[in-house]
């Protein structure tokens, strides 16, 4: 083994143990940094683009789930509907108050004409 001759005494082993770094180890670890992190930018894009997808089909099924109860409460309120018509209806009406009730409809003698009265007033307006 060459030695060079200098005021300093080094021994083969102090030189065996530095390593060297070159320019092209240099270059090759900054590419290895530049792709490392290009490849974490690729990972990040990828999960916000799964995250949105799943985003977006989260909200379609609430929607659905929204527009299902809607049809609901629009056939409920269509089946209210035509019991408070039923209900409400003239001839059942009728036959609760003859049957029931025991009312009947009024007799001419019965019926009292109100003239100029606050109540006809009333009833006008």
């Amino acid at each position: 083994m060459n030695r060079i001759v200098t005021g300093y005494q080094l021994g083969t082993r102090a030189v065996k143990k530095q390593s060297v770094f070159t320019k092209i180890d240099f270059l090759k670890t900054q590419f290895l940094m530049k792709l490392l992190f290009l490849g974490f930018f690729v990972v990040i894009l990828s999960l916000f683009y799964i995250w949105s997808r799943v985003q977006i089909l989260q909200i379609s099924y609430d929607i659905n789930a929204a527009n299902q109860t809607q049809r609901e409460l629009i056939d409920n309120n269509k089946k209210l509907k035509t019991e408070l018509m039923l209900i409400k209806s003239p001839n059942r009406l009728t036959k609760i108050a003859a049957g029931t009730l025991n009312m009947s409809t009024p007799q001419q003698h019965q019926l009292l004409k109100l003239q100029n009265s606050s109540f006809a007033q009333n009833a006008k307006r």
